[in-house]
């Protein structure tokens, strides 16, 4: 049997077995990776791929390091493993893919390292269901998820606490958080990869030299500096869009972008998209860490984008998006480009610890610099339609039994939470405290040394950056999963003696946390909103803002007064829909006369 049957639970029950045998040496002190070289050829027709390899690992802990513990992957061969020292194996655990070896010196701390291996992924057959398209006739692309992993892998865990119930597992997995979960191990890395002669291979880093040899067509590429041992390969029959973009400082950046022939509809946006980014990215944060970065396309209909450092991933489905039929007039292909960049700076370079809330730090802070990008680009008002979506999205009828802000996992809070509630801060401290705050953090944790950041190192830093009569907000919006229900009622206007217009408001305003069992719990309020009055068409969008200030604003009903110097249309309480509302279309009415 070349694919035996399996189902989701025996997935499980590997995983399970894996954490019972071997968690307890996860703690065991290991040498970090700091450097691969990679020989990988992919065999596009055969649909496999031969990786011989040789890591160099150094010891920079404390301790003496007498034991070697490696997993390797699940679906390879491993041919061999080999140490450029005496080195004896203790356990070799094909099932569960564990090795160990014991030195027969010990590595002193400070000491290097040698580990060489030869592997294969060469499928035979075809599985029940779940075909693996990873490597096809054109168009494979994989990460360096077959390559042998140092120590024990956290990742394999179960990370669900009803499947690891199930399993006989207690307490939580060591990783409780996928998103963001790759560390900040950095290595210097070379990559040859060879393929099918009129294909191209892509790889991590600089493109030094390709060739062709043996009917085969080879390409060798090397970082400019260390990144995430985080990569992939790409082969494909890619025709190749090229662009630039220069930085104030001189410095020219190569955009490529490798495609199906067929699929040019969003070309254009991704490489005005590129450009965009790396301009308000490089001012804000400061330099782009490499001379190019590449889009690829991949196949695959999901409109899905993946970032590694330098190369960024496409799906066929991304590809053939057409915003100029989006009835919303959003560009979404060209917000989600500079979602993908941010990921170079917010990922690549910031990259947070394993812990729940982590993609606070990847994820929400990508978003929040798209947005930003697309404010200076594309314009206020497609910004505005690019918050609307979020807004419409994380509004959307869904149980509000959700974790803060600081410890979420759940993707409605990731990617459409986090950044309105970073653009809610904003429009509150404004954009140059929240600038020094995003600042502060990059600075601090942009080298990938440990400790790394954790999702409570944003918050001191916005909390540095806040008044303290706001910091309430921002504990209800991080620490706390609150919401409020504001409406505007009625809104009255007169004009007075003096020519002004006097407008009377009444508005309802609650304030409530929804606990992760579904419990609301009213909370005291006294809070700074803004009110807001409008002249013009409240439907084609804000309207000619006459008036927009911070009033205090208890539970219950209340009556504002203010004064105008134009003639208003339109107004209310929180206008621009800032708060979690759960009602927003009742925020603002139209004047009454």
């Amino acid at each position: 049997i070349l694919h035996p049957q399996t189902a989701f639970v025996e997935t499980l029950e590997w995983k399970a077995d894996y954490e019972k045998k071997y968690r307890k040496f996860a703690d065991k002190p290991q040498p970090r990776l700091i450097k691969t070289k990679l020989q990988a050829e992919i065999y596009p027709r055969k649909r496999a791929v031969e990786f011989r390899g040789a890591y160099g690992l150094v010891n920079m802990t404390r301790s003496n390091i007498d034991t070697i513990h490696i997993s390797t992957a699940p679906g390879v061969e491993n041919h061999s493993i080999s140490f450029d020292r005496s080195a004896k194996p203790v356990l070799v655990d094909e099932e569960l893919d564990y090795r160990m070896y014991i030195l027969d010196k010990p590595l002193s701390p400070g000491d290097s390292l040698k580990v060489e291996f030869h592997v294969t992924y060469n499928p035979q057959g075809f599985p029940n269901s779940g075909v693996n398209i990873s490597v096809v006739k054109n168009g494979s692309y994989f990460a360096n998820f077959w390559l042998p992993s140092i120590g024990y892998q956290d990742g394999r865990e179960i990370l669900n606490p009803d499947d690891r119930k199930m399993q006989g597992l207690g307490g939580d997995s060591r990783i409780i958080e996928e998103i963001g979960s790759e560390g900040g191990e950095r290595i210097d890395l070379e990559v040859i990869v060879g393929t099918d002669k009129g294909q191209i291979a892509v790889g991590p880093g600089k493109l030094l030299k390709s060739w062709q040899a043996n009917g085969r067509s080879y390409f060798h590429y090397a970082t400019e500096s260390p990144v995430k041992n985080k990569f992939g390969l790409f082969s494909a029959d890619y025709h190749v869009v090229e662009a630039w973009w220069k930085a104030d400082s001189g410095k020219t950046v190569d955009i490529k972008i490798f495609h199906h022939p067929e699929h040019t509809l969003n070309l254009d946006r991704i490489a005005k998209g590129v450009q965009a980014s790396l301009t308000h990215l490089t001012r804000e944060y400061g330099p782009y860490p490499h001379s190019e970065i590449r889009f690829l396309e991949v196949p695959g209909y999901p409109k899905g984008l993946f970032a590694y450092p330098m190369n960024i991933l496409y799906r066929e489905g991304f590809a053939l998006l057409n915003p100029d039929k989006d009835s919303t007039k959003v560009d979404i292909p060209f917000a989600t480009v500079a979602h993908e960049v941010s990921h170079q700076w917010w990922g690549s370079q910031v990259s947070p610890a394993p812990v729940k809330g982590a993609a606070l730090l990847t994820e929400s802070l990508a978003w929040y610099s798209a947005l930003e990008i697309v404010e200076e680009a594309k314009g206020r008002k497609e910004f505005l339609g690019l918050i609307g979506g979020l807004q419409d999205d994380y509004f959307s009828p869904k149980s509000r039994a959700d974790e803060p802000l600081l410890s979420a996992t759940e993707h409605h809070l990731i990617y459409r939470k986090g950044p309105l509630a970073l653009f809610a801060m904003r429009a509150y401290i404004g954009g140059d405290q929240m600038r020094k705050a995003l600042l502060s953090l990059f600075k601090k944790n942009a080298t990938g040394n440990a400790p790394l950041p954790l999702p409570s190192d944003l918050y001191k830093e916005l909390q540095a950056v806040t008044p303290d009569s706001m910091k309430y907000l921002l504990h209800d919006l991080f620490a706390a999963n609150t919401f409020w229900e504001l409406k505007t009622e009625r809104a009255v206007a007169r004009q007075t003696e003096s020519g002004l217009w006097k407008v009377t408001l009444e508005v309802q305003a609650k304030k409530f946390t929804v606990d992760t069992n579904g419990i609301d719990t009213d909370v005291e309020m006294n809070d700074l909103i803004q009110i807001g009055m409008y002249g013009g068409n409240e439907k084609d969008g804000e309207g000619q803002e006459l008036y927009l200030n911070l009033h205090r604003i208890r539970p219950g009903k209340q009556t504002i007064e203010i004064e105008l110097q134009g003639k208003p249309s339109f107004g209310g309480i929180d206008p621009k829909n800032l708060l979690m509302d759960l009602k927003r279309w009742d925020n603002t009415v139209e004047i009454e006369y």
